[in-house]
């Protein structure tokens, strides 16, 4: 991975974990007042968990000194 190409990732990276940090009410919501929040809110929030989750395992299986992609 080039340095170029970690540094985007690592934005991206940061950005959907704050996304996700701004839908926490929503979670919160959820488990502590059973209250059921909007279907479109719970698949964003589930897309921006795997997203954060794909994100995290990128950068940490190549660092910004890891291989080079064979792309």
């Amino acid at each position: 991975m080039t340095e170029r190409t970690y540094r985007s990732m690592v934005l991206a990276s940061a950005l959907v974990w704050f996304l996700l940090g701004l839908h926490a009410p929503l979670v919160h919501q959820l488990t502590h007042h059973n209250r059921m929040p909007d279907t479109t809110a719970l698949v964003v929030v589930a897309v921006l968990a795997i997203a954060g989750i794909a994100s995290l395992f990128a950068l940490l299986r190549r660092g910004p000194g890891g291989p080079a992609s064979s792309a």
